[in-house]
């Protein structure tokens, strides 16, 4: 019995066996999952995620013996045999009063000012060379793009400025491999008028010339520049290595993942998991690039993705995100698209201009990798065009009700004008396609008047330049014979299309004699195959283009050429009018001439006509010879300048040259092309009025009308008659609107007399009352000849502000 018993309780021990077991396993399975869970969610918070990002300290001080790294990764050095002072302002201003410098902010993720005296400077992921000895500022720039912005008198900077702020009277663009150089008291509110042309010009805006990258300034920061940068890669990259992986790939990985935001119920817990997840992705991502895992990174990324899409707007929106995403944008900045964490950039970059934050500055990034491409030769050039184009329509679209809308459209035009000029590699049909698009929203900025035409002037006068670097490049070899003849006829076509409909053809046919000199002949050569594509006649384009000037008879023209481009005859009639107001907007076309006149033409093909005009200030007459855009028999101040052929803009330095000893510099006055013109002409008027016996000082002599050369003479007297004190205007050596002061009894004459009439009228000491009845008289004669006086409506003369030179 009692075996029996042990028996069965022996069988009851077996059977319950199982069950036991299998309670024990499940329980033994939730405890490790929850536990693991526990510990999952400590690692998580404590250790599986920690936000990147360079601790910045902050910078007081500049050394001038070595690097200056500041906050946001850019460089300054100073010349060593300079004289060197600059000071920080604040975190993002910092002031230059003298000195040699070079900057690097290439690397740079914070805003960055540079102040010297009334001009910020505000560069974009850009290296350029500074220098400034308190009176005159230099600078070239390497890589990237610095604006100048342009202060009034008395307005300080304490704090970051953009290249669109309305503090700024005007600015400009210094793109990538352009220089600037100019005397600062060239910075006064004459730059808030001045066209975009005139503004280059006057501050000198001009291509890096090739001897300063040989410099051995140039050279060593260079060299240091590339160190710096590599260094900062090596920092980042072993930082990331050694984190390691944060995430697991695994069944296991998985289900601890799930169980963690299953198990939490704290929606602001739950967020926070959600929140650490998404960059732990992210670090991996990187991680995984850096180990050149591409697919396993690319994983990465689309769980990244996933989580990114799935985030709360709480989180989205908040601080933390926003800081934390930053970081990794600031630190994955300085990689080119060449480097193998461009993948993450990527992607960052398009979420953050998707999210409408920092969208000009992701424009930026992507503008850099062109930059980048021309510096590896011409690698990816078209594709990175063609993604940085890409953001840039969408940036048009979304900036079209901003206030800086005119302006960001102006600089991306220049932007394109300066690569287009400088480089062969961007004389393809499809990069003048884009142009032309954006030329066009341009123009769609302003309605009909003075500022359009202008506008459409400058963007002839850039087109016709982009046909002479066409030629130039071609001979170099650097431009198909396809790539050539697409973009001359796109080019032609587009000049044509701009000159407004009055325009007659003829003046298309000289626009292009005068300004591209055997276009035609070019035109030619590139349509003769046998010549062009054969090297039966020479290895080059050079030797081949002479083998064909001498063989063939050119029978193309001009008529010709536009007419196998634009796909229609031109005609060459003409008038008298028609070449006259040719000649005058020819001439108009150059800078700082005005007041041109045509004398004596009666031949709409007369070779050479006379012409008067006043350029800078100076006034004078010349011959223009129509065939060779020059002026020969040239005089100012009634003294021949020249006989020989002169080309127009090289005039204005002879004149002032020639007449440098006519007039001493007057203590406290800017020595400027224009107080310098009317100084010279201030003084030869006074010598005229000496020369008939008045009492006169260059100080009596004061400018009216600069470009109609009327000047006022102001309480002068004729030796021996000094109760006789005359004011008047002079011009054309003739005296008008004369005052006369007679024992302090004014008397008023509108003349014109000659200085020798007026100096006969003091002279007879009388009342005036014969020369008083002869006006009147003259005055009624008038009257009853030509009926009632007609009143003339002054209309307001509008001011014309050319917009790339962005006046507020």
């Amino acid at each position: 019995m009692a075996e029996q018993t042990a028996q069965n309780e022996s069988r009851t021990s077996i059977e319950e066996k199982p069950f036991l077991t299998g309670n024990l396993l499940n329980t033994m399975i939730f405890m490790i999952l929850g536990v693991a869970s526990l510990v999952g969610i400590y690692y998580v918070e404590a250790s599986l995620f920690s936000p990147p990002g360079t601790q910045d300290t902050e910078f007081t001080e500049f050394s001038y013996s070595q690097d200056n790294v500041l906050p946001g990764n850019a460089v300054v050095r100073f010349d060593t045999e300079a004289t060197n002072d600059m000071l920080v302002k604040n975190d993002s201003v910092f002031e230059l009063k003298s000195g040699h410098v070079w900057v690097n902010t290439e690397a740079d993720y914070e805003d960055l000012n540079i102040l010297i005296d009334k001009v910020v400077l505000i560069p974009k992921n850009a290296i350029f060379d500074l220098n400034f000895d308190g009176r005159k500022l230099n600078i070239s720039v390497f890589m990237g793009d610095v604006y100048l912005g342009f202060l009034e008198e008395g307005v300080d900077v304490d704090e970051y400025l953009n290249e669109y702020s309305d503090v700024f009277m005007a600015s400009m663009l210094v793109p990538y491999g352009n220089s600037a150089e100019f005397q600062m008291k060239k910075i006064n509110e004459t730059l808030g008028v001045l066209l975009y042309s005139k503004l280059t010009k006057e501050l000198k805006l001009s291509f890096v010339p090739s001897t300063k990258f040989e410099e051995q300034w140039v050279i060593d920061n260079e060299s240091k520049d590339n160190k710096h940068l590599s260094l900062i890669k090596q920092n980042l990259s072993s930082r990331y290595l050694r984190q390691g992986l944060k995430s697991e790939d695994s069944f296991i990985g998985d289900a601890l993942l799930w169980f963690e935001e299953s198990l939490t119920f704290v929606p602001e817990k739950k967020e926070n998991l959600i929140f650490e997840r998404l960059f732990t992705y992210l670090n991996d991502a990187i991680y995984l690039a850096l180990d050149n895992d591409k697919v396993a990174s690319n994983e990465k990324l689309t769980a990244f993705d996933y989580y990114f899409d799935n985030l709360p707007e709480s989180i989205k929106n908040s601080t933390r995100y926003s800081d934390t995403y930053s970081k990794y944008l600031n630190d994955l900045l300085v990689f080119g698209f060449n480097d193998n964490l461009y993948s993450v950039l990527d992607e960052l970059l398009k979420k953050e201009f998707l999210a409408g934050r920092n969208r000009d500055m992701v424009l930026t990034r992507y503008w850099k990798n062109i930059y980048d491409s021309i510096n590896s030769g011409f690698v990816e050039l078209e594709a990175n065009f063609n993604v940085y184009t890409g953001y840039l329509d969408q940036s048009l679209n979304v900036k079209k009700n901003d206030d800086d809308y005119v302006k960001f459209v102006t600089f991306q035009n220049q932007l394109l004008d300066n690569l287009i000029l400088k480089f062969s590699q961007f004389y393809k049909k499809g990069y003048f396609v884009y142009k032309s698009k954006l030329e066009q929203k341009y123009l769609d900025l302003y309605g009909e008047g003075r500022v359009k035409d202008e506008i459409v002037q400058s963007l002839i006068s850039t087109k016709i330049n982009q046909l002479k670097r066409l030629r130039f490049f071609f001979f170099e070899e650097e431009v198909s014979v396809d790539d050539a003849k697409a973009v001359i006829s796109r080019l032609n076509t587009e000049i044509f299309d701009l000159l407004p409909d009055e325009e007659s053809e003829l003046a298309v046919i000289e626009l292009f004699e005068n300004q591209l000199k055997d276009l035609d002949v070019f035109w030619a050569y590139l349509e003769a195959s046998e010549y062009s594509l054969s090297r039966h006649y020479g290895a080059t384009h050079r030797e081949r283009y002479q083998v064909f000037l001498e063989d063939r008879e050119i029978l193309t023209n001009v008529e010709q050429m536009l007419g196998d481009v634009l796909g229609e005859d031109i005609g060459d009639s003409e008038t008298v009018v028609e070449a006259e107001e040719y000649i005058k907007a020819t001439l108009l076309a150059e800078a700082e001439v005005s007041q041109v006149e045509v004398k004596d033409l009666t031949d709409p093909d007369q070779r050479f006509v006379e012409i008067s005009a006043v350029i800078g200030g100076y006034p004078f007459e010349a011959m223009y010879d129509r065939y060779y855009d020059n002026l020969r028999e040239i005089y100012a101040f009634d003294e021949l300048i020249s006989e020989r052929a002169i080309k127009i803009n090289g005039l204005l330095p002879i004149l002032k040259s020639k007449f440098a000893d006519f007039a001493e510099i007057e203590e406290g006055e800017e020595e400027t092309i224009e107080s310098y013109a009317s100084r010279v002409a201030r003084t030869y008027i006074a010598d005229q009025i000496r020369s008939y016996g008045f009492i006169v000082e260059l100080a009596d002599i004061s400018v009216v009308d600069e470009t109609q050369a009327v000047y006022r003479v102001n309480q002068i007297v004729l030796d021996g008659y000094e109760r006789i004190v005359v004011t008047f205007d002079y011009t054309d050596k003739e005296v008008r609107n004369l005052l006369l002061a007679v024992n302090d009894n004014p008397i008023i004459l509108q003349g014109p007399y000659t200085l020798a009439q007026l100096k006969d009228m003091i002279m007879a000491e009388d009342d005036f009352s014969a020369v008083i009845e002869a006006e009147k008289a003259a005055l009624e004669e008038i009257s009853s000849d030509d009926g009632e006086i007609e009143e003339v409506e002054e209309s307001e003369g509008e001011l014309g502000i050319e917009p790339a030179t962005l006046s507020r």
